[in-house]
């Protein structure tokens, strides 16, 4: 029993599993599937059903590996967030991490009671960032303005305060090295000059400027692990009980125990969620003085969820009438799957408003879409297209306020 499916030549992903216990496969379209993995290699994930005969999914068709671990909820935990070029992130906590000479040490926050810690090999110059607190939005907002900003070089950024006010303050230069210890670093100034300085002093954090590779290796999929780390893999390897992973910047894990792993997340350069694409957007101009929406991403306007008939979307728009939006697919996506309807939220029954979804000019749904409806879970077909178009109107002057798409994806 095998999916048809082609695989990219380019996805080297070599994994054998022995003696791997049961796990919830989830592919991109039908229900999850209950199985024992057997193997997965560069095209196929390899599974054991109930009656032990041996059933195979492309790499190209899968969504996720559930393995049963749960990863943390971070939301009550205080952490530095390290990021490395490919990506990756490590949650460490407060103060954990160390600059050892020419590798990265990240701590670990704290796993499940008697869950051993993977070994982490981390070159310094596959880290993008450490930022001091990333736990506090407001410290990921001035981070983020700093990002934006930033030159060519090396940054090590002390967080201060000046007239009540925290500010970032940066010094520009070069990190050469970290000690053995891993507390202190050694920054060349942008003047030559070098110094020393204790890693406690980067208060904000430091930022890296490491060179442009010409050769960057493709993502296989994002390990994501029971310590609140999120990896992006470009290869993944199971030994024994354990599993080896590689990141796409040259970072390797070796977690000693599946108990370790949460999940292996295929889903990344499989599909497409509209919420993380940026449209083109076309709308009337804004009326001076009045409310603009256009649409918003992963919630209404008001600020909450997603909900259709009862259930919430995590991942979806919500889309203001007289509002076009056009995405470029580039032909490399073959279906386009939505959940439509309107809100929950919206009081008026008799609300609606006029749908119509485009794939290069070629008309795919033109509907209007009522209150009173129950959602419609479409496919389409968007084989080849260059382009997706979804247009909302009103009906009336008085009818229709917005329109959701939820779990609206893109997949290949």
């Amino acid at each position: 029993m095998t999916h048809r499916s082609l695989l990219p030549a380019f996805l080297t992903l070599a994994v054998c599993l022995p003696r791997l216990s049961a796990a919830e496969i989830v592919p991109l379209a039908g229900k999850p599937i209950k199985g024992t993995i057997a193997s997965v290699d560069a095209q196929f994930l390899t599974y054991k059903d109930e009656a032990d005969a041996e059933v195979k999914i492309p790499i190209k068709d899968m969504s996720a590996v559930e393995l049963g671990p749960k990863s943390p909820t971070l939301a009550d935990v205080a952490y530095d967030e390290l990021e490395l070029i490919d990506g990756s992130l490590f949650r460490t906590p407060p103060g954990s991490a160390k600059f050892k000479l020419k590798q990265v040490a990240p701590g670990l926050l704290p796993g499940p009671n008697g869950v051993e810690a993977p070994t982490i090999t981390v070159p310094l110059d596959t880290i993008f960032f450490l930022i001091r607190d990333g736990h506090k939005p407001a410290n990921r907002a001035d981070w983020k303005t700093l990002l934006g900003t930033r030159g060519k070089r090396d940054l090590f950024v002390i967080r201060e305060k000046i007239n009540n006010n925290e500010v970032l303050n940066q010094l520009e230069g070069t990190v050469v090295t970290g000690n053995a210890e891993g507390n202190r670093v050694e920054f060349e100034q942008a003047n030559g000059q070098k110094a020393d300085y204790a890693l406690s002093r980067a208060t904000g954090g430091i930022v890296f400027n490491p060179p442009a590779r010409t050769a960057i290796p493709p993502t296989v999929c994002k390990v994501i692990d029971v310590f609140g780390n999120v990896v992006i893999a470009t290869s993944v390897e199971f030994a024994g009980s354990g599993l080896k992973v590689k990141t796409v910047g040259g970072a390797v894990l070796e977690y000693k125990t599946l108990a370790s792993v949460s999940k292996l997340d295929f889903s990344q350069g499989n599909l497409a969620y509209l919420s993380e694409l940026d449209p083109e957007i076309e709308a009337p101009n804004a009326v001076e003085g009045e409310p603009h929406f256009t649409y918003t991403k992963n919630k209404t306007a008001m600020g909450l969820p997603l909900r259709l008939d009862g259930k919430t979307y995590p991942k979806g728009l919500w889309i203001y009438p007289e509002t076009a939006l056009k995405y470029k697919l580039g032909g490399e996506f073959k279906t386009f799957r939505v959940v439509i309807g309107v809100d929950d939220t919206v009081q008026i029954a008799t609300s609606e408003v006029k749908l119509a979804i485009e794939a290069d000019g070629k008309i795919l749904f033109n509907e209007t879409v009522k209150r009173t409806d129950k959602p419609l879970e479409k496919v389409f077909d968007v084989k080849d297209a260059k382009e997706l178009k979804i247009t909302v109107e009103r009906v009336s002057l008085y009818t229709g306020s917005q329109l959701n798409l939820g779990d609206a994806r893109l997949q290949k």
